[in-house]
């Protein structure tokens, strides 16, 4: 008969963890940067998607758009909230991928004030208010 797979004991299933974490170049900042990298593409996806915003049509489709993604907005927003305050250290090792959330934010920022502008624009981003804390705003 062939060899049977056994689950390793504790001391080998915390050794291959060891070894997964090493091999994965996980570092103290690790979840922290992963977390900025997942913020900074759905900024980036909701800047191109309030960019297509120029009409009551467009605005319709974004809005169905937004919806559909809401979930994993919410989700990346919930993951960063539920990490502990970093160090100092770690701070100091994401300086480069908290500078590309800023410059993502700000493009979103840049579409909400083109699209309070429009012809019912104002109207269409307050149906959004939920992603306020997507976006680090407070909601009163």
């Amino acid at each position: 008969m062939g060899a049977t797979w056994r689950f390793p004991s504790r001391f080998g299933a915390g050794l291959l963890f060891l070894v997964a974490l090493v091999a994965g170049g996980c570092d103290a900042a690790g979840a922290y940067r992963a977390t900025l990298r997942d913020q900074t593409r759905a900024l980036e996806e909701l800047a191109k998607i309030l960019g297509s915003v120029t009409d009551k049509n467009s605005m319709e489709a974004a809005g169905a758009k937004l919806d559909q993604r809401f979930g994993d907005f919410e989700g990346i927003r919930h993951r960063a909230q539920q990490l502990p305050p970093p160090t100092q250290e770690v701070l100091g090792q994401l300086r480069e991928e908290g500078e590309k959330v800023r410059q993502a934010l700000e493009k979103v920022q840049e579409q909400v004030r083109r699209i309070s502008a429009l012809p019912e624009g104002q109207k269409f981003l307050a149906g959004f208010e939920r992603m306020h804390g997507f976006l680090g705003e407070r909601t009163p």
